[in-house]
């Protein structure tokens, strides 16, 4: 392939102790943009809401991992919100997904983000279902980690947001 086209022309052109250097200059290249890649996961993160009673939300937040290392984020809310029960975490391969009860009657109307996303190059995807049948969705960025729940959001919205969330999910 690729590689020993490369060879081929370092071997071509460049003699002896030059190549020895050239080459593991190239090895050290190659392996430091393969830790590099390594280091900025652009799996999104998920947050899920499903209110379970009014003002209880059954709370899912799985953030992606590798290896022992997972991303530093946290969700956090606008409205006042205590946790009901205490947090459970599971480590399936590649994420950390942590799961509890939350009780946050005022999410209507409020924000909600993800702490650290900033600093990340991935982006969330937040779901919030509610008893009475409406959900939000939204996809939260680095460069906006944070967005207002609709006091009442419609059908459409939602259609709308998925929608969105589609076409982007297919062009990058």
């Amino acid at each position: 392939g690729a590689r020993l086209h490369v060879a081929d022309l370092v071997h071509a052109v460049i003699d002896g102790p030059r190549r020895a250097a050239l080459a593991l200059l190239a090895a050290i290249l190659a392996a430091t943009l393969t830790a590099t890649a390594a280091a900025h996961e652009v799996r999104p993160a998920y947050l899920a809401l499903r209110e379970v009673a009014p003002g209880e939300f059954a709370v899912l937040f799985k953030t992606p991992r590798l290896g022992d290392r997972a991303l530093a984020l946290q969700p956090t809310f606008g409205a006042e919100t205590r946790a009901l029960t205490p947090l459970v975490t599971r480590t399936p391969p590649g994420a950390l997904v942590r799961e509890w009860t939350l009780a946050a009657a005022g999410l209507r109307g409020s924000t909600v983000a993800i702490a650290g996303l900033e600093t990340t190059m991935t982006d969330a995807l937040v779901r919030i279902d509610f008893l009475d049948g409406t959900s939000f969705a939204t996809r939260l960025t680095p460069g906006s980690p944070e967005a207002t729940v609709p006091a009442e959001q419609g059908a459409l919205e939602v259609v709308g947001a998925y929608t969105v969330l589609g076409f982007e999910h297919i062009l990058s």
